[in-house]
């Protein structure tokens, strides 16, 4: 597990001085995990992302709107991965 701050210069998410590449006050935070290539996986996926996201101050209806679009990549990922 990984969480570190990174800075954005020109829409990418890059490591470096904030001062140099970035408007003040706009972090972005990276949060990296693996997971099997199993539908059963999403559950999990789902609740530890929440987990991280409330940890970073994001409100409960960015909690709600990020569970479905993680569901949604989780499940696609885990439906369409390799054998």
């Amino acid at each position: 597990m990984s969480t570190s701050p990174f800075t954005t210069c020109h829409g990418a998410a890059v490591p470096g001085d904030p001062a140099s590449c970035r408007p003040p006050g706009r972090a972005v935070f990276v949060h990296a995990f693996g997971l099997p290539a199993v539908p059963a996986a999403v559950p999990g996926a789902r609740r530890r992302a929440a987990r991280v996201l409330r940890d970073w101050g994001l409100c409960e209806d960015g909690l709600h709107t990020a569970s479905l679009v993680i569901s949604e990549l989780v499940g696609n990922a885990a439906r369409h991965a390799v054998p």
